[in-house]
């Protein structure tokens, strides 16, 4: 059996993402995962399997950022965990254990810096998790209706700090050149070396269905990771390519195909 829950959309990004209940392998129920979707792609994007023992219980897009924040359950004792996932191809880029064994409310202030998790039971309890760019922390929860911006991450926002989050820039739906060249980097570590780097955009059908935007990130270099067993000497290495090739989702950053060569003509 396989139950969809969860389903929230991301106005910025235009992107889908929604909880997947299916049964396990071994016949048990209770498997979950997180899917994606945007629109000129119908197929599924991307899905993330909870890692065994654990179960994802709550989703939510964090505001102004391409953030997704997930709620995740021990199996074994109950316990909840906040995951950071600061990009859908990335999965979780940070963890923050939580107080509360019960998630059901789980609630980002508008300017998105702190997020609030846990349950209305008549005494709210819960957890108030600050992401305001010094570090990720769990923090007093203040309650309180009056405030507005003082304390900073009070509940209740006065006039000023309401036009003050109105005004926030929105993240594009379309990934930028310096966030996809920043992730290419990411992937390519020692003993691979990168000497020049550009990328091209491909806005496809952008923004209606058809063909997905996609961003091609060309590099010279020295790249040894690259399992190209055609050139494998007799108890040796691969030999180094020269040139790669990577081509991405521009939505979501999925990676869609990687190319190695020695002809750096292909990446001029």
């Amino acid at each position: 059996m396989v139950r969809l829950e969860n389903v929230i959309a991301d106005s910025q990004t235009r992107t889908l993402a929604y909880l997947v209940t299916f049964t396990c392998q071994d016949g048990k129920p209770g498997c979950t995962l997180v899917r994606f979707w945007t629109l000129e792609d119908p197929q599924q994007a991307l899905g993330w399997q909870a890692n065994p023992g654990t179960t994802f219980v709550h989703i939510l897009w964090l505001p102004f950022t391409r953030d997704l924040l997930v709620v995740a359950r021990s199996d074994r004792d109950g316990s909840l965990t906040l995951q950071i996932w600061s990009s859908p191809h990335f999965g979780s880029s940070s963890t923050i254990p939580l107080s509360q064994r019960d998630a059901s409310l789980l609630i980002a202030r508008p300017d998105g810096r702190a997020v609030f998790v846990g349950s209305l039971d008549g005494t709210w309890r819960a957890d108030l998790i600050a992401l305001d760019g010094s570090g990720a922390r769990s923090i007093a929860t203040d309650l309180t209706p009056a405030g507005g911006g003082a304390p900073t991450l009070s509940v209740g926002l006065d006039p000023g700090e309401t036009a003050r989050v109105s005004a926030l820039p929105r993240v594009a739906p379309l990934l930028a050149e310096a966030e996809i060249v920043a992730q290419v980097r990411k992937t390519v570590g020692f003993p691979d070396r990168i000497d020049q780097i550009s990328a091209t955009l491909d806005r496809g059908s952008f923004p209606f269905a058809g063909r997905a935007p996609t961003w091609t990130v060309k590099a010279t270099g020295d790249f040894r990771q690259n399992f190209r067993f055609d050139t494998l000497p007799v108890g040796g290495t691969p030999a180094p390519a020269h040139c790669a090739v990577w081509t991405f989702n521009a939505r979501t950053g999925q990676p869609a195909g990687v190319q190695m060569t020695d002809a750096t003509t292909n990446c001029s």
